[in-house]
């Protein structure tokens, strides 16, 4: 590594010295300048994606109004599970797992009686972690409700999707 400003060079000479540059690049990404988000997917595992849309009500708007457009009208409740919604709303449209998460929030208040929620154990959705990063990365799609319940799909009345 080299400091241009100084003109200071350092070898790395261990793996963990090139991790922790890594991974210290990859949380400032993520926590500080907003252009990467990540996930954990079922057989495919972390996931880093960046993220090109800026995280504010317009965007909380978008996923509200793709969410009720999915909505089955042929079934009066329509079953979405929070890691696949993440996968196509997020991942797949860059955008930020908490913008989904303040979507959810906002049709739960709008739609009180229309909008069902499906807690898991956190051991249940950590089972596959190996290690407490793991874990946190793998709680991260999952939406926490008011009561503090980890949510791992989330229900929609056709009514809702009518009403928008």
């Amino acid at each position: 590594m080299s400091n241009v400003e100084t003109g200071n060079n350092r070898i790395l000479n261990k793996k963990t010295e090139v991790e922790s540059i890594i991974y210290g690049v990859r949380r400032w990404a993520q926590r500080d300048l907003f252009l990467i988000d990540e996930l954990v997917l079922p057989g495919t595992g972390l996931v880093m994606y960046t993220v090109t849309e800026a995280d504010d009500d317009s965007v909380t708007d978008s996923i509200k109004a793709d969410l009720l457009g999915v909505v089955n009208p042929h079934e009066d409740w329509t079953t979405f599970s929070l890691k696949e919604l993440a996968e196509s709303f997020c991942k797949d449209k860059r955008r930020r797992i908490v913008s989904l998460h303040d979507a959810i929030r906002f049709l739960i208040k709008a739609y009180g009686g229309y909008i069902s929620l499906i807690p898991i154990s956190r051991a249940m959705a950590t089972i596959e972690a190996g290690s407490r990063e793991k874990e946190n990365l793998a709680l991260k799609t999952y939406f926490r409700d008011s009561r503090g319940r980890l949510i791992s799909h989330i229900k929609i009345h056709k009514a809702a999707a009518e009403v928008k």
